[in-house]
């Protein structure tokens, strides 16, 4: 018969080896998923995807799962001296005939009241979207939320009519943070027409 002293410690490790598990598996495989899928998130079905620079295995389960046929990088091209951030995404994109598309970043807000410099790459944004063969587009940044929450607002006002300030909100729920590049971009939405409400 064991004495109490070893059924006390065999309960206590018991106790201790569930709870890593109740705990540690949930936490192990958030690491996981938010690694691979980074911010990963469903927009509209078939049509528009966001998520944040996936890991190469990420991509592909992606590209896969969900048919994309566009992948729209909201990063930079390249950095002097250092090899293009989306380089092993370009050659997987190429290499299983998926477009790729880098809009790189550019200021939300007007100059002088000059037209803001990111309207290039709002227009490219939406002619993409517009074509119903370019689609399902995942469009991402590097963690999703700035610049991917940016646009993604572009597309709920443009396609699902959305009031600025709902679109805004969405893009808050997602993680955007106040900041100065924040501000800029809800600025730049609140401001923002609708192509079908402009010249009315």
């Amino acid at each position: 018969m064991k004495r109490p002293s070893v059924r006390r410690a065999a309960a206590v490790t018991g106790a201790i080896l569930l709870a890593v598990v109740v705990v540690g598996v949930p936490v192990a495989y958030r690491s996981y998923t938010s690694t691979k899928y980074r911010n990963f998130r469903v927009v509209e079905p078939g049509v528009l995807y966001r998520s944040g620079q996936m890991s190469a295995s990420g991509l592909a389960s992606t590209v896969e799962q969900y048919g994309i046929k566009t992948v729209i990088s909201l990063r930079e091209l390249s950095v002097v001296g250092k090899p293009s951030p989306d380089s092993d995404e370009v050659t997987y994109c190429h290499d299983h005939g998926v477009r790729h598309v880098i809009l790189s970043p550019a200021k939300w807000a007007s100059l002088d009241g000059k037209p803001a410099p990111v309207e290039p790459n709002v227009a490219a944004f939406l002619k993409i979207l517009d074509d119903p063969a370019a689609r399902p587009v995942l469009v991402h940044c590097f963690a999703g939320i700035h610049r991917t929450g940016g646009y993604v607002s572009l597309y709920r006002m443009e396609y699902d009519g959305w009031a600025a300030k709902d679109a805004i909100d969405e893009m808050k729920s997602m993680g955007t943070v106040r900041t100065t590049f924040d501000d800029e971009i809800s600025g730049y939405l609140r401001a923002y027409v609708r192509r079908a409400d402009r010249g009315k």
